[in-house]
C-alpha cells in the first residue's frame, strides 16, 4: 500500500521511517498513521510558496558544498523543468556563530639549518585588545619555556592580551575565545617583532618591526587576513581568522595521481593551529604509466582535530 508523505526530499522519507520504525518498537501503535499529517521544520526544505504556473520555491538552509549537493538531488525528482537556485549569505549569521578569533604569527626560518645565514629565533611582542564581544579565556598551545613567552590577560584589562612569543620556522596561535560575537567585533592588533641572536658566529640581534592593525569578525567571514614582512629571502607572516563551532570531525576524499608515472604510497599531512603536524597511514595509488591509475581500497579517509586543516593532500613518501 502507498503511503503519502508531505515532505520533500528523500533524507525526510528516511528520516520519517526511521523515527516510526523507532516508535512502534517503543510501543507506539499505527506509527505510520502519523506520517501524512507530519510538518517540516523551518528552513529545512521548507516549502514557502508556489507560483501561477504550479512551480514550487522552497527555501533551505544549506550552506555547505555537501548540504548544497544533497539539496538539488533531492529536489530534482519533483522538478520537469528547470532547477533554478538563489543562493545567499544571511548577513551577520556566520561572524556570530564564531567562537574565537585566532591570531597566527610565523616566521620563515629552517632551524636545522648549518648554513651561516641560518636565522635565529623571531621574538614577537604586543598586545591583542578586543571589542564588541566578551573575552572568555586565552589560548596558546605550545609554549617552549613559560620563564620567556606568555600570553596573558591583562590584570589591568580585561578586554586585552599581552605576549611574548618566539617562533624560528614554525608557527604560534593565540586563540581569543569570545562571547557576543557580531560582525562588528574587533581586534586591535599591536605588534612589535625582533630577530634574536642568530647561531652564527657575530650574528646579532636584527632591526625591530612594529605592525598596527584591525581586523573585524565581519571581514573575516570570507577568509583570514594575512600580513606579510620581507626580510631577504624570508618572509614573516601574521594572519587572523575566525574559528566557529565544532563541526564533523572526519573528512573523506579521493585522490587521483595523473602524472602517468608508475604507482606510489601517499600520505595526508594534518597541520594543527599551533604548527603541529600528523600524517596518514599511507595509502597505494597504483597502476603503471599509460595505465588507469586506481586506488587501492577504499578512500583515505583523515580524522583530524576540529581546528586542523588538512595542508597536503599528495604528501608522497618517495
Amino acid at each position: 500500500s502507498a503511503l503519502d508523505l508531505p515532505l520533500v526530499g528523500r533524507f525526510q522519507v528516511d528520516n520519517a521511517l526511521m523515527a516510526a520504525a523507532l516508535a512502534e518498537a517503543t510501543g507506539t501503535v499505527n506509527a505510520l498513521d502519523f506520517l501524512p499529517r507530519l510538518t517540516g521544520v523551518r528552513g529545512r526544505m521548507e516549502r514557502a510558496a508556489t507560483l501561477a504556473n504550479g512551480a514550487a520555491i522552497y527555501v533551505d538552509y544549506a550552506h555547505t558544498p555537501d548540504a548544497l549537493d544533497r539539496l538539488l538531488t533531492s529536489l530534482r525528482p519533483h522538478t520537469q523543468g528547470k532547477l533554478v537556485v538563489v543562493f545567499g549569505a544571511g548577513g551577520d549569521r556566520d561572524a556570530a556563530g564564531a567562537r574565537a578569533i585566532e591570531v597566527r604569527l610565523s616566521s620563515d626560518s629552517d632551524p636545522q639549518a648549518r648554513s651561516v645565514a641560518a636565522r635565529g629565533f623571531r621574538v614577537w611582542r604586543g598586545t591583542l585588545t578586543l571589542s564588541g564581544a566578551k573575552l572568555l579565556d586565552v589560548r596558546s598551545p605550545g609554549n617552549d619555556n613559560w620563564y620567556t613567552e606568555k600570553v596573558l590577560v591583562s590584570s589591568t584589562n580585561p578586554q586585552l592580551v599581552e605576549f611574548t612569543v618566539r617562533t624560528r620556522g614554525n608557527e604560534r596561535a593565540i586563540a581569543l575565545m569570545l562571547e557576543g560575537v557580531s560582525a562588528a567585533t574587533r581586534v586591535d592588533l599591536n605588534v612589535t617583532s625582533q630577530m634574536s641572536a642568530g647561531p652564527a658566529a657575530g650574528q646579532g640581534a636584527g632591526p625591530t618591526d612594529a605592525v598596527r592593525q584591525t581586523c573585524t569578525a565581519g571581514s573575516l567571514v570570507g577568509g583570514e587576513q594575512v600580513i606579510r614582512r620581507s626580510f631577504g629571502n624570508a618572509v614573516d607572516t601574521i594572519s587572523v581568522r575566525l574559528l566557529g563551532p565544532p563541526a564533523e570531525r572526519q573528512r573523506s576524499f579521493r585522490y587521483l595521481d595523473t602524472t602517468g608515472q608508475d604507482g606510489d604510497a601517499y600520505a595526508v599531512r594534518v597541520t594543527t593551529s599551533d604548527g603541529g603536524m600528523a600524517w596518514s597511514s599511507p595509502v597505494w595509488v597504483g597502476g603503471r604509466a599509460g595505465q588507469p591509475l586506481k586506488l587501492a581500497g577504499p578512500p583515505a579517509t583523515a580524522t583530524v582535530s576540529t581546528r586542523a586543516r588538512v595542508a597536503a593532500a599528495n604528501a608522497a613518501t618517495r
